[in-house]
């Protein structure tokens, strides 16, 4: 389909506006996030407006990992066409179905509480969930949408005087409904990244954008820069090493797991940002003593949890994210562990990529980024599994081991306590305390014959062994 040219398209955006000023019907009025309409307390007015003149928006923030990663594999959705407005809504369905569900039995019990606002074209900037869940209810009831029209810099259109909305209006007002207020399905994983990262590009500051949430109002100085660095290193550069990942495995912003939608799993998502916290402490060279890490292992160690987070099952072994957490602390440290994750991460035991004949159909079409994932699973992911299998056996060993030690530590702890006070107990009491003593001196000796008989016996076995 040839695209329309700006003429034919600032056409149709006043047949639009024509539309719906005709088939409107004037409702109430409400106070909106807008400019300065809450200090001024000013009011504006709503219309009842026929869903099928309102249209949902391509630039939303709740679906922008899955228009990206559709219009990456798929091509470019226009959101003026009947096919484009179909795809963008069964977005909105698949990015919180649960949530969906329950606003449409909301929506029946006590019908629509909240307008939507949208630009006079019927462009929906708020609402969007709300405009899916009615399209999918049956009832006359539902054929309308209460919804709060923007200026359009023509005061006879009956939606206030002023110039329509700018770039950075909408933002604000995206940001005030969906992030500060509560209440709403929240932005949350891949796509709060990229919204916090889509307002950066617009020239937001991250510390702009939190005191807009009145959750922070009343934070202090220190409070706030804290919370400034906390989104730095958890939402900005978790985001920007799962670009990395994307690009590693020649998937550069295909954000989801499917491009037909379907968020990423809120596991992968997790691991990422674990993952985020060991690369920042892998490249910090005063830590890698302790780590047991050269830093030319570096690439290789970040290659094995990307390959990890790409499988994301992984069986017996728990869930990528619970490995990730232990790998500077627990795996990399242990020499034999260590190995095994060096082979996960060596490209000449497990490529990362299939060969590029594999990666072509029949037709000589490349194959879709889903279909790749699974065909390297199938291929390499076993492997990998088994790997992450013997690492878990090795840990749970170790913990296992290591119990008696922690055990000892503990009672060693409690009974050190400075709360145990032999002078402050009551008469009464007393008779009891000497009993547990007793007790307790009797347990010691009884571990203590155990330990030192299985000291005795490794002296056997290394005395035999040096004879």
């Amino acid at each position: 389909m040839t695209p329309l040219n700006i003429d034919d398209r600032a056409s149709i955006d006043e047949q639009k506006k024509q539309n719906i000023i005709e088939s409107r019907i004037e409702f109430s009025e409400h106070i909106i996030p807008f400019r300065d309409d809450r200090i001024r307390q000013h009011k504006r007015k709503s219309w009842k407006v026929p869903l099928e003149l309102l249209q949902f928006r391509k630039n939303n923030s709740r679906i922008r990992a899955e228009v990206l990663t559709y219009e990456k594999s798929l091509g470019t959705i226009d959101q003026d066409t009947e096919d484009g407005q179909k795809i963008l809504g069964d977005f909105l369905t698949k990015s919180d179905p649960e949530r969906m569900d329950d606003l449409k039995q909301l929506l029946k019990v006590n019908g629509q509480e909240m307008p939507a606002v949208a630009t006079g074209d019927g462009l929906l900037l708020n609402g969007n969930r709300r405009f899916k869940a009615l399209q999918e209810l049956d009832g006359s009831q539902f054929d309308y949408m209460e919804v709060v029209i923007l200026p359009t810099g023509n005061a006879d259109d009956g939606y206030g005087e002023g110039r329509s909305p700018t770039h950075r209006e909408i933002q604000n007002l995206e940001h005030d409904y969906q992030i500060a207020r509560t209440g709403h399905s929240k932005y949350t994983g891949v796509n709060k990244a990229l919204w916090y990262r889509q307002n950066i590009d617009d020239g937001y500051t991250v510390k702009e954008l939190l005191q807009r949430d009145p959750l922070m109002q009343g934070k202090t100085e220190t409070e706030l820069v804290r919370e400034v660095g906390k989104v730095k290193r958890d939402i900005i550069e978790t985001l920007e090493e799962f670009d990395n990942y994307l690009t590693y495995f020649g998937r550069e912003n295909i954000y989801k797991d499917s491009e037909q939608g379907g968020a990423i799993s809120d596991d992968r998502w997790q691991a990422f940002i674990d993952w985020t916290k060991v690369y920042r402490k892998l490249k910090d060279p005063s830590k890698h003593a302790e780590m047991n890490i050269r830093q030319e292992e570096i690439p290789i160690i970040r290659r094995a949890a990307f390959k990890l987070i790409r499988q994301k099952n992984i069986g017996d072994a728990g869930k990528p994210h619970e490995m990730m957490r232990k790998i500077t602390t627990r795996i990399l440290p242990d020499s034999e562990m260590k190995k095994k994750w060096i082979k996960i991460g060596d490209e000449t035991k497990i490529p990362s990529k299939l060969k590029h004949e594999e990666e072509i159909d029949d037709e000589g079409n490349p194959k879709s980024g889903k279909v790749i994932d699974t065909e390297w699973s199938q291929k390499h992911g076993q492997h990998v599994v088994n790997l992450a299998k013997k690492i878990k056996r090795d840990l749970t060993h170790v913990e296992d081991t290591n119990k008696p030690i922690k055990l000892l530590e503990a009672a060693i702890g409690k009974v050190n306590h400075p709360d145990l006070n032999p002078r402050g107990i009551s008469f009464e009491d007393n008779d009891a305390c000497m009993e547990l003593c007793e007790m307790l001196t009797e347990r010691a000796q009884e571990l203590y014959d155990v330990f030192d008989s299985n000291r005795m016996n490794l002296d056997k076995l290394v005395n035999k062994y040096n004879s």
